[in-house]
């Protein structure tokens, strides 16, 4: 699904039972530009019909439901977790993205103009990332913070993917991924650039 992508840090990192950890990856959210991914998630929202019924799932009670009843039961999904020695309470993701996402939805149309060409929301929200800027923080957080250090080489470790695979097409997350899909949360392209994310800010040093 196109929107999780800009949400990443926001979900995931801030569950971490770090301070320091936590602190760290905020700076990380700083250099997102907010206001300009605000902008393309409003005409995305208001005219591409497969945007919004993704969005319109996770802040759903059914998305929760799933989150309580079925990732976070899966033993796959509990390797990842473990792998990454970090407390992370998958209960409270839900709220945090309803949350975030009252925050972005548009008013009107005319506040953001037309979707511009055939470029999804996905590719856009990439093109605005500021590889260097965030790369070089890597570089520093790792530098200066052995937590970081350590938590983020575990991240761009070949095991943390085979792990993430692993969980994507296991029997116990079998019917979560269809539910995803079928609310057009396209995982696999999630998984695909956040993975080609991480290789990219790795070649910088």
């Amino acid at each position: 699904m196109r929107f999780i992508i800009c949400i990443f840090f926001v979900i995931v990192t801030s569950h971490l039972n770090s301070a320091n950890i936590e602190s760290d990856l905020l700076e990380f959210i700083d250099l997102v530009p907010k206001n300009r991914i605000a902008i393309l998630f409003g005409r995305h929202f208001l005219f591409d019909t497969r945007f919004r019924t993704a969005v319109n799932y996770l802040r759903s009670s059914d998305f929760e439901i799933l989150m309580q009843e079925q990732i976070s039961k899966s033993p796959e999904v509990h390797n990842i977790i473990e792998y990454l020695g970090k407390e992370i309470d998958l209960n409270v993701i839900p709220l945090k993205i309803r949350r975030f996402i009252n925050r972005l939805r548009p008013s009107s149309a005319q506040e953001y103009g037309s979707v511009r060409g055939s470029l999804s929301f996905i590719q856009e929200i990439t093109q605005l990332l500021p590889d260097y800027e965030i790369a070089r923080l890597i570089r520093d957080k790792k530098s200066t913070d052995p937590e970081f250090g350590e938590l983020y080489e575990k991240i761009k470790d070949v095991k943390f993917r085979e792990l993430v695979y692993s969980a994507k097409n296991s029997e116990s997350m079998a019917f979560a991924m269809d539910v995803l899909r079928s609310n057009q949360i396209e995982v696999d392209q999630i998984l695909e650039i956040a993975f080609d994310k991480i290789n990219t800010w790795s070649q910088f040093y």
